[in-house]
């Protein structure tokens, strides 16, 4: 829960989900770019960084609560696809994105 505080303070996985395009038919779509960016991250910063144990985080609680929904997270297999639609073009603009919030962190150029 603390990593969803940094992150709603700094609002990275809603930056980073901008950078994505989604080529998805919005009316069928049942999981955000920004949500399944969140499951992520946070699954990761959890220590688990393979999407196999995406098919029990998927219904765990706690994991729904801090990406922010009240269901069923993305499957692993959902996830493998976004993952894999990503153009280099939104990986530049992501890493971009890190550059611009790194130098914003600081008060005044160092040196």
């Amino acid at each position: 829960m603390l990593l969803k505080q940094a992150d709603r303070q700094l609002g990275l996985t809603r930056s980073a989900a901008q950078c994505i395009p989604d080529p998805r038919r919005q009316a069928s779509v049942m999981h955000s770019i920004r949500n399944m960016i969140a499951l992520r991250v946070y699954s990761i910063a959890c220590g688990e960084e393979d999407l196999n144990d995406h098919s029990e985080l998927r219904t765990n609680i706690l994991m729904q609560t801090a990406v922010g929904t009240d269901g069923e997270l993305a499957s692993p297999s959902t996830l493998f696809r976004m993952e894999n639609e990503v153009q280099r073009d939104a990986v530049v603009a992501i890493n971009a994105l890190f550059v611009e919030q790194f130098i914003s962190s600081y008060i005044r150029p160092s040196g």
